[in-house]
């Protein structure tokens, strides 16, 4: 479809993996990935509206940060929940 749409006028853009978003050339060159405080991976917006560059949204949760309260809504125990946990299941 690249191929295809590249030399129309017109506006598209191609659907990314989360790998393929990591290692696009264009989100390098805009400075779209930043590492969080875990050490987390992420791929800001493609638009900005400051010259700062990208931020982790403070307000998104952690890897995990909620794993054992949706196992348990799920319907396991809390000791079921725990030893997922504890073998880093979730």
């Amino acid at each position: 479809w690249e191929a295809f749409l590249a030399p129309v006028d017109c506006c598209w853009a191609a659907v990314r993996n989360l790998k393929e978003a990591f290692d696009d050339p264009f989100t390098a060159e805009r400075g779209m990935v930043f590492t969080d405080a875990d050490g987390n991976r992420h791929v800001g917006p493609p638009i900005r509206f400051a010259k700062e560059p990208p931020q982790p949204n403070p307000k998104l949760a952690s890897f995990g940060e909620h794993s054992v309260e949706i196992a348990r809504e799920a319907g396991l125990s809390a000791e079921e929940a725990a030893a997922l946990k504890a073998r880093g299941v979730i």
